[in-house]
């Protein structure tokens, strides 16, 4: 990074990194700093360090469908015995973004990329995609936005992601974003949606 980035990011005085690069002791941390990238710095401070609610170890757990926004478990009763692995692979096979955040507060991140990698040859190429992108906006969302560029307006209209309404939501109201998509010929259902989304009165 640079040493106004730095400045940005850690909140390092510019005079204090000069005074850092006279000291012999600090020598080497100014070269950590000068060397990693601004995004993956972000993505490094940015990330949620917690720890999930079950250890890594644990194979198999009473279901809760309360947990969900959607019940993709439906053959199973609630409070039944399931594999966690299966049911993390059942989930980002049709990923949404408030059940894959659930997932990672229940299991982590490192679980649900290992079971997603292990899924990949058995599921579409944009499920893997979207769930990809949902893990990584739940994980660090300076470090997705950075990585990701939002779509048109057209295209979050079309096919509307939690994510991308959210981002949108930081710049205009939810009365402007309706508008945008009334000015883009929204058809009357993408509208009810819509609204339902980004909670405006419908």
């Amino acid at each position: 990074m640079k040493p106004k980035e730095i400045e940005v990011v850690l909140g390092i005085a510019d005079s204090t990194l000069s005074d850092w690069d006279n000291n012999p002791n600090r020598k080497r941390l100014m070269k950590l700093l000068r060397t990693i990238d601004k995004k993956e710095a972000l993505a490094l401070l940015e990330q949620e360090d917690f720890t999930p609610k079950y250890s890594p170890n644990t194979k198999r757990i009473k279901l809760r469908k309360k947990w969900f926004k959607k019940d993709l478990l439906y053959s199973k009763e609630d409070n039944s015995v399931i594999d966690i692995d299966n049911l993390i692979a059942i989930y980002l096979k049709q990923p949404n973004q408030s059940d894959t955040n659930t997932l990672l507060y229940l299991f982590g991140a490192k679980r649900l990329k290992k079971v997603l990698e292990k899924i990949k040859e058995h599921i579409a190429l944009q499920d893997y995609n979207e769930a990809k992108e949902q893990i990584e906006y739940a994980i660090s969302k300076e470090s997705y936005k950075s990585k990701y560029p939002l779509p048109d307006i057209k295209t979050i209209i079309t096919n509307p992601k939690e994510r991308h309404l959210e981002i949108l939501q930081e710049r205009y109201s939810s009365k402007k974003i309706l508008s945008m998509a009334q000015a883009n010929n929204c058809s009357y259902n993408a509208l009810f949606k819509l609204k339902k989304m980004v909670g405006a009165s419908i």
